[in-house]
């Protein structure tokens, strides 16, 4: 595996409390990763060539602008392609939001990533994602438009989605199954989660981007479904980026999940602790949230990988 991507949740702060959040941000919390650690950081990966990209997220980093402008400078300081989620609250005026990604632009912005669904609608107008779209458009900055649905939803998100406008042009439309942890998981029905049966192999997708959560602490992929999982691979409060990267290629759990996925860990679960999974996950990440939130089994596997690939490591170079 190559990490390729950083990404970076400078804050759990949000100007909206939408019940299907998978990182339960709302406008009450006032966690934020020291702007000045993130700098460093940033100047640090100039030294990386593996990584190309720098990720920032929320929450809602726009509550926080010129941090966001301050992250772009550090990326185009140090040559790396620039990447913002947002949910486009702040696109209420398109003068604005042109003024704003214009200057992104100008250090590095490569892309955006703009929340669209039912869920962000009952805070965020259609007509300030516009704005932020069309300003896009405009400058000729890529636009990811992310919805994410249940079953129950689904049809309010289409009507959203259709409502965007030319916006919409030649952006890439993902609209995702709501994955049930956060405060989805509080707050959504389980049966309302789009669901289905899993590859037997189970393989993890999301092995190119690390993510390093507003404590600091490191993250093996992008995924909400990371958080509550503990996982051990460094805080950037103590830890540099390089020593973070090496604690995660080095680590036997991670090699295993990316190498074979999930089955053999998911035999090991049931013969220690009679572990069933479920005959439908929403996608591999509901299966390794599902698998490994629990510190026991967590602990207990990450051992058993690290015997078994020394086993394997033992045989090739008996083979040799």
């Amino acid at each position: 595996m190559r990490y390729t991507s950083i990404g970076y949740q400078l804050t759990d702060k949000c100007n909206a409390a939408c019940k299907g959040c998978c990182e339960s941000a709302n406008p009450q919390l006032n966690g934020k990763l020291d702007i000045g650690l993130i700098l460093k950081s940033i100047d640090s990966i100039k030294d990386i060539e593996d990584i190309k990209n720098i990720g920032l997220t929320g929450g809602e980093p726009f509550l926080y602008v010129e941090d966001v402008l301050t992250v772009a400078e550090a990326c185009k300081k140090i040559n790396r392609n620039f990447v913002v989620t947002t949910n486009a609250f702040w696109g209420e005026s398109y003068e604005y939001a042109f003024g704003v990604l214009s200057q992104l632009k100008k250090n590095n912005l490569s892309s955006i990533v703009v929340s669209v669904d039912s869920f962000h609608s009952e805070y965020i107008s259609v007509e300030s994602v516009k704005n932020v779209l069309n300003a896009c458009m405009e400058l000729g900055i890529v636009r990811q438009i992310q919805a994410t649905s249940t079953k129950s939803s689904l049809s309010q998100t289409d009507e959203i989605l259709a409502k965007l406008g030319q916006g919409k042009m030649d952006s890439v439309v993902v609209n995702s199954s709501l994955l049930p942890v956060g405060r989805a998981k509080e707050n959504i029905n389980p049966e309302d989660f789009f669901t289905r049966k899993l590859l037997k192999a189970a393989l993890c997708h999301y092995q190119n981007g690390f993510f390093i959560a507003v404590d600091g602490k490191a993250v093996p992929c992008c995924s909400p479904s990371c958080f509550g999982i503990p996982f051990n691979f460094g805080n950037i409060y103590n830890n540099s980026i390089k020593e973070i990267l090496e604690n995660m290629y080095e680590n036997k759990l991670m090699r295993t999940i990316i190498s074979e996925g999930f089955s053999n860990l998911l035999k090991i679960a049931k013969e220690k602790w009679e572990y069933i999974e479920s005959n439908e996950y929403v996608n591999v990440c509901h299966l390794c949230h599902d698998l490994l939130c629990d510190s026991e089994r967590y602990n207990y596997l990450q051992k058993t990988a690290e015997t078994l690939v020394k086993v394997k490591e033992n045989i090739r170079s008996w083979a040799k």
